[in-house]
């Protein structure tokens, strides 16, 4: 005997009609249960010529066929022949005559059958399967199944993957669907030399359905949910939900009491220890579905972590010992950095040798999985950015606070020195070139007080060694291969250049007065140079943004604020014809002895 309950809704844990149907095996019409599961799609299976179409050249079953290998779905038909092999003829009648049956077989949505074990669910499910495909065969309303076994040796039955798998296999590959979505996953795995991942196929089974006529009724079985892993149950309950929001969906569903139970204990546990706050149920669930086994989730509910900071000291601790540098680093990047970190470019974050101070040629293949072996997805998520292209972020404000708090950053002393030979292998080898070079100042002048080892890797990226930071600081300039930039390697023309930088470069022009440069020098260059400006003061008064700091200490240097040459003629005048003008540096320059009637450029 089974505990119907037919959901009419996507909240899975809460039915809205829960009926129970005594046992009614006998006095129903004879069945014809057939052990060939044609029709089905599934990995393995043979369809009819009249199922696939007529029109199907032998190319492209071919060509399905070599998709269908490709995916290599666990073979659902095995356990429907075996459960037909083992059933009388009328098992589970009851059941399809059933009011409920009728009408979720009309008008779709999810239809969920509970009951011990034991108490037939997989006779009852194949019965449903059996009477739908007969169905389907009179009015072309294809049937799919999968069954969830804990005895499969191959262990592809019990976990999320083999289900996507299947249904793949089965929907984008059967006749009345079209082909186009799979066919393209499948390109896009190097013609089926790569595996796709699961949410890649679940896509494509989405994208798949979502081309069907709205006519077309899609008929979905699961049986044995309970079955399945316990850590991918969510993901399994997910698609579920995801399924249901599309057009003409009928999912049937089977499952133990237990496994439900279990959900609502979790669910129960959480409710009472959240004390309201989301974030730390969203951190327990994320945790809980990381766990295998029944066993191993109850007693985690027994030993939660009390506050959201012991759950981020839990997930830090937890990282393996090998992956601890990995992750420090990781996490510095995304504390600190002024641009969000790209997933492709995390690989080249991990390419740093800090102590050979080389970029290594090999990149280790950063997906997400593998981001979350390194960092618990507690602690970081990965989320769309700009163009399509995904980013590394923190999961939740919070864990930026706590990092911070408990000093795992490491303060802003982040510097990665690295030795490389031209701006052409920086740019091919090391992505973050572009970064580096628009940004390595804001980090600097973040720094509270600079070390004697900040310092000398500071100056030695100014001393123009190999005309290489000459050619990168005119990187940014519409011809940064051209041959007008600034020529000499000596300290005058790196403080010219850091004072016309667009960004707080306080620090690294102090360090550079001190080291000697001549805050006078007049440096020659036009439009398509990078001296425009003439000399250090007129360049720190024209650059957009508030540059009064920088202003005040050259001229506390002996720079001559009516010093003549560059595009403005003198400071003053580049600082009045500034974006918006930079009023407190004309006042700066005027109090200091700025002629105001000198001639501009």
């Amino acid at each position: 005997m089974a505990l119907l309950v037919l959901y009419r809704s996507l909240a899975i844990v809460q039915p809205r009609k829960s009926i129970r149907i005594d046992g009614q095996s006998g006095g129903a019409d004879r069945i014809f249960i057939s052990p060939d599961p044609l029709g089905s799609g599934g990995s393995g299976t043979k369809r009819s010529r009249d199922e696939q179409g007529s029109d199907i050249g032998e190319r492209e079953n071919t060509r399905i066929q070599d998709i269908r290998k490709w995916i290599g779905a666990p073979d659902p038909s095995t356990n429907f022949v075996a459960a037909c092999n083992k059933m009388t003829e009328g098992t589970g009648l009851w059941l399809v005559n059933d009011v409920n049956f009728e009408e979720w077989k009309n008008q779709g949505g999810l239809f969920w059958l509970q009951g011990k074990a034991g108490s037939g669910k997989t006779f009852l499910c194949t019965t449903a399967i059996t009477t739908l495909k007969d169905f389907g065969k009179s009015f072309g309303k294809p049937v799919f199944y999968f069954y969830f076994d804990s005895l499969d040796s191959s262990g592809s039955k019990t976990k999320y993957e083999g289900l996507v798998a299947s249904l793949l296999s089965q929907i984008g590959t059967h006749s009345r669907y079209d082909h186009t979505d799979v066919e393209s996953l499948y390109k896009d795995n190097e013609q089926g030399h790569t595996k796709a991942p699961a949410h890649a196929m679940k896509t494509t089974i989405q994208d798949t359905l979502k081309k069907c006529p709205k006519t077309q009724a899609t008929y979905i079985f699961l049986d044995a949910m309970d079955e399945c892993r316990t850590d991918n149950q969510f993901q399994v309950k997910n698609l579920i939900q995801d399924l249901l929001t599309l057009q003409n969906i009928h999912i049937f569903v089977t499952s133990r009491h237990s496994s439900l139970g279990l959900e609502e204990e979790i669910q129960a546990e959480l409710l009472e220890k959240a004390d309201g706050q989301i974030r730390w149920v969203d951190c327990q669930l994320t945790s809980l579905q990381e766990l295998g086994t029944k066993k191993a989730i109850q007693k985690a509910l027994k030993t939660l972590p009390k506050t959201i900071e012991d759950i981020y000291a839990y997930a830090l601790d937890k990282i393996p010992e090998e992956h601890r540098d990995e992750a420090e680093c990781l996490l510095q990047w995304i504390l600190f950095s002024y641009r969000p970190l790209k997933i492709k470019n995390a690989a080249e974050v991990l390419a740093i040798d800090l102590e050979k101070q080389e970029v290594n040629n090999y990149r280790d293949d950063l997906s997400e999985s593998n981001l979350h072996k390194i960092i618990s997805s507690t602690i970081i998520v990965i989320a769309g950015g700009e163009y399509d292209e995904k980013n590394v972020q923190l999961a939740h404000p919070s864990v930026k606070e706590f990092l911070i708090r408990s000093k795992s950053g490491h303060s802003n002393k982040i510097y990665h020195k690295v030795k490389v030979e031209s701006v052409e292998m920086a740019h091919e080898k090391f992505p973050l070139t572009w970064y580096a070079v628009h940004y390595w100042a804001r980090h600097v002048e973040k720094v509270e007080d600079l070390d004697g080892k900040m310092t000398k890797l500071v100056m030695t990226l100014l001393k123009f060694e190999n005309n290489f930071l000459n050619r990168i600081l005119c990187w940014d300039k519409p011809n940064h291969y051209a041959s007008k930039c600034i020529s000499s390697e000596t300290s005058d023309s790196a403080l010219y250049h850091t004072c016309a930088r667009r960004m707080g470069v306080g620090v690294i022009v102090r360090l550079l007065v001190d080291a000697g440069a001549d805050v006078n020098a007049q440096l020659k260059g036009g439009e398509f140079g990078n001296a425009e400006f003439g000399n250090a003061l007129q360049a720190a008064a024209a650059a957009y943004g508030e540059n009064k700091g920088i202003v005040k200490l050259l001229v506390d240097a002996g720079a001559d604020v009516n010093a003549q040459g560059g595009k403005f003629g003198n400071a003053l005048e580049a600082a009045a014809a500034a974006y918006r003008g930079n009023e407190g540096i004309v006042k700066l320059l005027m109090d200091a002895g700025a002629d105001v009637n000198a001639q501009g450029g």
